[in-house]
């Protein structure tokens, strides 16, 4: 009896294998996902590593390629469209709402080099001032991600610091008269 259960289990084992290889689908950028009843949800808009992005037409979301499996139609999420999108649309105002916790005064802004680029000075619902070296500078909220070491740009930090400086020389330049252009005889 105790062959009849080894052999069960082998078998069992086998088909196991068997079944996770064959679900295993190609997750590619440009292929068509679909819900589990078979409605559209979107489309795979890129894939690096382990994550595929899928765009819904309104909303984009990244989903671990062990998410999808392969129905009658082609790729298969466990969600709906709007499930999706509600997904989405929740996951991105939960990073906002950490982003913005953090955007702080005297926060430390790291570049994307992982350097000191600046510190937050202040930051509203739609702007941070940040203060990169002597200089102050206003940028969207869009401009900042939540890193490994809090608040990041995604620039480095002499590219900020060249930019603001690149800003403040032009705005100290004084324009050129308009009277000085040459007046015919």
């Amino acid at each position: 009896m105790n062959i009849g259960k080894s052999l069960f289990g082998l078998s069992l084992a086998a088909l196991m294998a068997t079944a996770a290889t064959a679900a295993a689908p190609a997750v590619k950028a440009g292929a068509p996902v679909f819900d589990p009843a078979g409605g559209t949800v979107g489309t795979v808009e890129s894939v690096q590593g382990d994550v595929a992005t899928v765009s819904t037409g309104t909303a984009k979301a990244g989903l671990g390629i062990s998410s999808f499996t392969t129905g009658p139609k082609g790729l298969v999420i466990g969600m709906t469209r709007a499930q999706l999108e509600t997904a989405a649309a929740d996951a991105s105002a939960k990073a906002a709402a950490e982003l913005k916790a953090l955007l702080t005064p005297g926060a430390t802004v790291y570049g994307s080099d992982g350097t000191v680029a600046a510190t937050v000075d202040s930051a509203d619902a739609q702007f941070a001032t940040v203060n990169v070296g002597a200089m102050k500078a206003k940028l969207p909220l869009n401009a900042f991600t939540k890193g490994a070491q809090g608040v990041t740009i995604g620039i480095t930090s002499a590219a900020l610091k060249a930019a603001v400086d690149s800003q403040a020389s032009a705005q100290a330049t004084p324009a050129a008269p308009a009277g000085n252009a040459a007046k015919p005889r």
